[in-house]
């Protein structure tokens, strides 16, 4: 038994005629004749009688019928998924973000998705070298996070993020912040030993001479930016980090050497995934 076996017997079924059903299949009767004895043989049930007025079911051909329709709608199912898998309108995305874009990418998905109603992708809020390592593995698709030099990487610069200094708004500041960081309390992100904003913010400091006592750390970035609200120190962070504050702490861009760094978009060169294609494609398209 194969899916043409099935074909022929619903499109005759429906047609009533072999002529007419021949036709529609383009095959010649007697090779349609060959489908319907096969798909008999096989099942052991006679499914059509023939007569002078035409073709019609049997009683068993009958009650297979719609059986055999529910075949056909799911095999037809199965090819258009098929075929949309292949083009790249459907299928699953996994998408490695972090706090540099937490605005963007959810509006990238959200153009993504309705464009491409039958993708499905999934966030993982992540930083930037734990994105890098699962690119890598092809644990996940896209990244948006610092670039990688890694070779099987591809990555696509979206914008600049840059060192900032936080304050609280009732802070002093003269036009040198440095200053101000030598004699306030410092507040450290614990996230900020993950090895890209470590090391950048190391080059900074060193670069200028300064050496940070750190009063307190804190895993949470909203509960830092609370403390330092409170008027209880400062802290150095990504510029990007302003968008998760409304009220109460200040955020001063850094200026010189080592205070910058790409922020991208960035993809396995060896994932043969054709959704990832084509959100590259709407991303590229909409970050002109």
């Amino acid at each position: 038994m194969d899916i043409d076996q099935i074909r022929a017997f619903c499109f005759l079924a429906e047609q009533g005629s072999y002529k007419l059903t021949a036709e529609r299949l383009c095959i010649t009767q007697p090779a349609l004749t060959k489908k319907i004895q096969k798909l008999e043989s096989t099942i052991d049930v006679p499914l059509f009688e023939r007569s002078r007025t035409g073709t019609s079911l049997t009683p068993s051909g009958e009650l297979l019928l719609p059986e055999a329709l529910l075949v056909m709608q799911s095999y037809n199912q199965l090819a258009q998924s098929a075929k949309m898998l292949k083009s790249g309108t459907k299928g699953r995305l996994k998408v490695g973000f972090g706090v540099s874009v937490y605005q963007e990418v959810p509006k990238l998905i959200s153009s993504f998705k309705d464009k491409y109603k039958s993708t499905d992708v999934t966030l993982f809020d992540l930083k930037s070298q734990i994105q890098i390592e699962m690119l890598n593995r092809q644990e996940l698709d896209v990244g948006f996070c610092r670039s990688s030099d890694s070779d099987e990487l591809v990555c696509y610069p979206l914008f600049k993020d840059r060192l900032a200094l936080v304050v609280p708004d009732s802070a002093i500041i003269d036009n040198n912040p440095i200053t101000y960081m030598k004699s306030a309390s410092y507040l450290k992100f614990r996230q900020s030993s993950s090895f890209g904003f470590s090391e950048q913010l190391m080059f900074y400091l060193a670069n200028r001479g300064i050496s940070l006592d750190v009063k307190q750390e804190y895993d949470s970035i909203l509960t830092l930016l609370s403390m330092i609200s409170a008027d209880l120190g400062f802290s150095i962070l990504p510029l990007s980090t302003r968008q998760l504050v409304q009220s109460g702490v200040r955020f001063i861009p850094l200026n010189g050497e080592h205070n910058e760094w790409d922020i991208c978009m960035i993809w396995n060169k060896s994932n043969t995934n054709e959704v990832v294609k084509k959100f590259v494609e709407l991303v590229l398209e909409e970050t002109k």
